[in-house]
């Protein structure tokens, strides 16, 4: 866990970099909306395909090999991207980045198996503390970098700086990070093909009616944000008026909110509940959207770049836990995969959806859409979800 903790702050360094203003780099690319929702719905479709794949070959090779090896392949996508011109390069990049995802569910499992029972979400919002708090001050710095050079070489040598910060994270990991899966538990694994292990822990989740309705809430709530995120950086700058610097502010406070949340949160739901802590946060999401829309400046849009994070410590932590308390470990990786693939299926189609209402109605047809929908996420979770 000391190693994950380190290596994922120096992780988040860059990757807290670059996303900020990659809508608007691309558009300064010359792609329109339109493109821009394909090359995101490209990126949700590779990370359903790579987290499923990452999370099978986890239960088989092991967590460290599954965390350290897909990220010496993201830096070539990140050197893509720092030369991409074109949409034909784009998604070059893109698919080269996409194996980012297959660590998404060792790394689940991996802290899963590091810690107690009664400790699970705190772990889990302990590192993501760790590798997103540097984004309380790095989109500031980015935006004043973007400010000063430009959006296409500030937002390049962003790139530069997430490809020496991974390969410092990586490095950390391949030395001193330590597997977690008993060689016992992986035989048992190895003893069936991958088409069958996916068979069984499909069958698994949706046997389970909380897991189904986790399944299918965070599904449409997957869906809501994705198609609305992307394009809220041309939202408050062109429709409400602020500045890039301004924007980077809002990342930062953003952050801040979310960093400060999450430990306390996650307490709340190894001592207390983690159904009530999911259902806070899913009921905070369509507040979120509301509040944003109708943002008249800079100082409203304070207080709603603090709504999201906390609806997200609220909401993650304690789903993770929820499933890894569910699963045994030698089949945990595997069923983290096979939900947060479905999950990441599920916003395949949401940027291009998002931007083509955006295009042709207005930001109020995508602003309903998903409000509706995460109002019909809480819901659903409301309703199936129990405590077990």
């Amino acid at each position: 866990m000391v190693t994950l903790y380190i290596s994922g702050f120096i992780y988040g360094i860059g990757g807290q970099m670059w996303p900020t203003f990659w809508t608007l780099y691309v558009l300064s690319l010359g792609l329109t909306l339109s493109q821009i929702g394909f090359v995101l719905s490209l990126r949700a479709s590779l990370g359903v395909i790579f987290n499923l794949l990452g999370g099978l070959l986890s239960d088989r090779l092991g967590r460290k090999r599954l965390i350290v090896i897909p990220g010496y392949v993201t830096v070539l996508g990140y050197l893509v991207y720092t030369q991409a011109n074109s949409l034909e390069q784009l998604i070059i990049g893109e698919t080269l980045v996409g194996f980012d995802s297959m660590r998404w569910a060792s790394l689940q499992a991996l802290q899963a198996e590091s810690v107690s029972v009664r400790d699970r979400a705190q772990a889990y919002a302990g590192f993501d503390t760790a590798v997103g708090i540097s984004g309380i001050i790095v989109p500031i710095i980015a935006g004043l970098i973007i400010e000063s050079h430009g959006i296409i070489a500030g937002e390049r040598a962003s790139f530069v700086v997430a490809i020496v910060c991974v390969l410092m994270a990586n490095t950390l990991r391949g030395i001193f990070l330590q597997e977690t899966l008993n060689p016992v538990d992986r035989q048992r694994i190895e003893d069936s093909h991958i088409h069958e292990s996916l068979g069984e822990r499909t069958k698994e989740v949706m046997s389970n009616k909380s897991l189904r309705a986790i399944l299918i809430s965070y599904s449409l709530r997957g869906f809501a944000t994705e198609a609305i995120r992307p394009l809220l950086v041309i939202y408050c700058i062109n429709h409400i008026g602020i500045s890039d610097t301004e924007w980077g502010i809002l990342a930062g406070i953003s952050t801040a909110a979310m960093m400060i949340s999450r430990i306390p949160v996650a307490r709340f739901s190894d001592s207390y509940s983690r159904r009530i802590a999911m259902l806070i946060g899913g009921f905070m999401y369509p507040f979120w959207t509301i509040t944003c829309f109708i943002a008249p400046g800079f100082s409203w849009l304070i207080f709603v770049a603090m709504i999201e994070p906390v609806a997200i410590s609220f909401a993650v932590s304690s789903r993770d836990a929820y499933i890894a308390d569910h699963v045994p470990a030698y089949r945990r990786a595997g069923t983290f995969s096979v939900i947060l693939s479905t999950i990441s299926l599920a916003t395949i189609p949401a940027s291009l959806v998002g931007a083509t209402l955006w295009e042709i109605y207005g930001p109020a047809a995508t602003f309903s859409l998903c409000t509706v929908l995460l109002i019909a996420s809480g819901l659903i979770l409301l309703a199936y979800s129990k405590e077990e």
